[in-house]
């Protein structure tokens, strides 16, 4: 019973085990946001875990939360989200893991097993190796490019890409655009515009493509309804739906969360997303200039 709960199956009578696990309200996701708010020094993971577990229910199969943990409920989903905004996604975060992609990327050969090993005891054990030490000895072997050897030098020296325009900045200038539609994120849409006329750019000013990055992802870390989930192209892993109830003893009925709480309602149906251009510090000045040069015109065409 306990490996199939491990490969998510359970038995059809007690579906409310594989919740435990994997859903918006398991185990896991108590645990590391109480462990992470104390290691990281903040307060944005708290939140009554007592009150909530007391909370918790089995109905109809299912694992539900009654009506009087609703405010623990509501609380544990707004930590996540504050969580992932200031600590998860930070954009200091977001930029060491875009340079340790780029420096993997253009290894001229990294010992790491292909999916198709990893069904086989060899490619399983190869796997177990590769932690954070294997990756540091990886930046600190000086093997690759003589890109690659800088990149990890900046890594190891904890001196990351700097950020140079992000959706919020781009937001900020044109909230007076009098034609903005409530329909169309001008964020996205400007630094879309953006990173176009930047590509088209950095060979002018003798900048490598390797010194620029782009990062997009999705702020919401929740998913308990359908048009929650994130789109194809965005970096956080996607998760399967899974709705929070709430039960209501009185009236003997369940209902979503979001029906309940206007806080998570808001975050279920207006999912914030941001994407960043951050540029190698050797370069910042430059690619800094393009987008200076380009925002006019970003205006205009939004």
């Amino acid at each position: 019973m306990v490996s199939d709960l491990v490969h998510g199956r359970s038995d059809p009578k007690k579906p409310y085990l594989t919740k435990m696990l994997n859903s918006q309200l398991d185990a896991d996701r108590m645990d590391y946001l109480t462990r992470d708010s104390h290691y990281t020094g903040v307060m944005y993971g708290v939140f009554d875990i007592d009150r909530l577990l007391s909370s918790l229910i089995i109905k109809n199969g299912d694992l539900v939360v009654l009506q009087k943990g609703l405010f623990a409920a509501d609380q544990f989903l707004i930590a996540r989200f504050y969580m992932y905004e200031q600590v998860y996604l930070h954009r200091v975060k977001r930029a060491f893991e875009g340079m340790a992609s780029l420096f993997a990327r253009h290894l001229d050969k990294i010992d790491y097993p292909l999916r198709d090993q990893l069904t086989t005891k060899e490619g399983i054990a190869q796997f177990l190796k590769c932690d954070d030490q294997w990756f540091l000895n990886q930046l600190s072997s000086g093997s690759g490019t003589n890109f690659n050897t800088r990149l990890a030098k900046q890594i190891l020296d904890r001196n990351p890409y700097k950020k140079v325009v992000d959706t919020e900045d781009i937001r900020a200038s044109l909230t007076k655009k009098e034609h903005r539609t409530l329909q169309q994120d001008v964020g996205l849409s400007g630094i879309s515009i953006l990173w176009k006329a930047l590509q088209d750019k950095l060979k002018e000013v003798a900048v490598d493509q390797t010194e620029v990055m782009f990062d997009s992802y999705r702020n919401l870390p929740l998913t308990i309804r359908p048009y929650s989930k994130p789109l194809p192209h965005e970096t956080l892993s996607q998760e399967d739906v899974s709705p929070i109830y709430i039960y209501d003893e009185q009236t003997d009925t369940l209902d979503f969360i979001e029906n309940k709480s206007p806080a998570i309602k808001s975050l279920s149906e207006n999912v914030p997303r941001t994407a960043r251009i951050y540029a190698a510090r050797e370069s910042f000045g430059k690619v800094s200039d393009i987008v200076e040069d380009h925002m006019d015109a970003i205006k205009k065409e939004i």
